[in-house]
């Protein structure tokens, strides 16, 4: 788990630097956590990071104007403010912040966000189903959609389809609500994968074809809308 920590400040930066490290010997896993004393440094930065704590950065600019910075330049990133002022956190909304710490900070605060961003990062990530050799998980990115197949249902992947003997309700429950919808009573497709729709079909990058429920396709248009605006695609 590589974390960032976005502060001036060197007390935060020495809590947070201990808390990582003894986080990962806690919880038997590999923490790193790097320092940027700006933004325009972390912008700058080639690095790649599991999770985001912002604190006021070296040219004085609050965590939250800093949160929103970044938020537009890595739309899916992780991120944990922290502010003096609790009041900040109706302007945090907007960026969508994992988290909002208010100082002082403790451990328990650090062990709670990181036990629940790892749960999530899992949770989120994977869909259990039983095929006909047993049960198996498949990695959400990777599902273009699911069709019910009688009982049962169909998962559709980049490298191919699985038969399912999950019941297709089942696999919904398991979807991410944010990124899968539900576009016809037998069928729930990945938005990242959307390529073009009209108001009867979803056409996806592959060319494959997934219908739309005329009952459903204001619900689509919408919630699709929102969706591009916060995120990337492949």
């Amino acid at each position: 788990m590589k974390v960032g920590i976005i502060t001036n400040d060197d007390q935060t930066i020495q809590f947070l630097s201990k808390e990582v490290a003894e986080y990962g010997l806690k919880k038997l896993v590999v923490s790193k956590s790097v320092v940027f004393r700006s933004v325009k440094k972390f912008l700058n930065s080639e690095d790649e990071f599991d999770i985001l704590f912002v604190d006021t950065g070296k040219d004085t600019t609050t965590s939250v104007e800093s949160a929103k910075m970044i938020r537009q330049a890595f739309p899916k990133i992780t991120l944990i403010i922290i502010s003096n002022n609790q009041s900040d956190v109706l302007d945090a909304f907007p960026v969508r912040a994992y988290r909002f710490l208010v100082k002082p900070i403790s451990t328990e605060m650090i062990d709670e966000a990181l036990d629940s961003f790892r749960r999530d990062q899992f949770s989120e990530k994977y869909v259990i189903g039983k095929t006909k050799t047993g049960y198996r998980t498949f990695c959400m990115d990777e599902i273009h959609y699911v069709m019910a197949d009688g009982k049962h249902s169909i998962i559709y992947l980049e490298a191919g389809e699985f038969r399912l003997s999950t019941p297709f309700s089942q696999m919904v429950e398991q979807l991410s609500d944010e990124a899968f919808f539900v576009s016809s009573r037998s069928f729930i497709v990945n938005m990242q994968f959307v390529l073009r729709f009209n108001s009867t079909e979803i056409i996806l990058l592959n060319g494959e074809q997934v219908p739309l429920s005329r009952r459903r396709k204001m619900d689509f248009y919408i919630k699709y809308n929102e969706y591009i605006k916060t995120h990337t695609f492949k």
